[in-house]
């Protein structure tokens, strides 16, 4: 199995080349804003525009979107080690990060979105960011240190997003069991609370 520290970085560093093309895409070079994004992105730059220009005052429009490119990593990096950690441990309801043979070599959540969207088996990650927003959501009132607490907290590009999944399920399983692997934004009363709740289900 792959290397956890080594492999982080690797995720750092995929995230890291993704979020300049998201930027792009949404019509946001590394120092100018081209005043129109990428058709179907239009939402999207209408929301992380803001940001960018409230940093832009205070570091300049390069080191803004360098700011962005960062934060937004960071974030992404956190939330989706955080799903799988509550994973390994039996915390959350399905997976969502974890994939399996019986459910398509998807987890089990992606599984059940594409069985009533199929239309999403055509679409670039098949689905990926939706099934995910809609769980960030979710955890948002239970963790919000780690689901709520970022305006940097927009996902990647969907096949960059499975890209990503993917060196996370190549880390060991055991790793994900190990006490240190979970920081302070990952608060342990709500975690041993869903680890009661998945007892009771059992």
């Amino acid at each position: 199995m792959a290397d956890l520290e080594k492999t982080i970085i690797q995720i750092r560093e995929t995230l890291e080349r993704s979020y300049p093309l998201l930027l792009k895409q949404c019509g946001i070079t590394e120092s100018n804003d081209t005043g129109n994004s990428v058709a179907g992105f239009e939402e999207l730059r209408s929301r992380i525009l803001p940001i960018i220009l409230a940093d832009e005052k205070q570091l300049g429009a390069k080191e803004a979107r360098k700011k962005f490119v960062q934060e937004a990593s960071f974030t992404t990096l956190n939330r989706l080690v955080g799903l799988k950690v509550m994973e390994a441990r039996g915390l959350i309801e399905r997976t969502y990060v974890t994939k399996n043979i019986d459910t398509g070599g998807k987890s089990e959540a992606h599984f059940l979105y594409l069985s009533r969207n199929p239309q999403a088996n055509s679409e670039p990650g098949q689905g990926i960011n939706t099934v995910l927003e809609e769980i960030f959501q979710t955890l948002s009132q239970e963790l919000p240190q780690l689901y709520n607490g970022s305006r940097y907290g927009f996902l990647p590009r969907p096949n960059d997003t499975v890209t990503v999944i993917d060196l996370i399920n190549s880390i060991a399983q055991e790793e994900w069991l190990k006490d240190d692997i979970i920081d302070n934004r990952l608060d342990l009363p709500v975690l041993q609370h869903r680890r009661k709740a998945a007892i009771e289900r059992q």
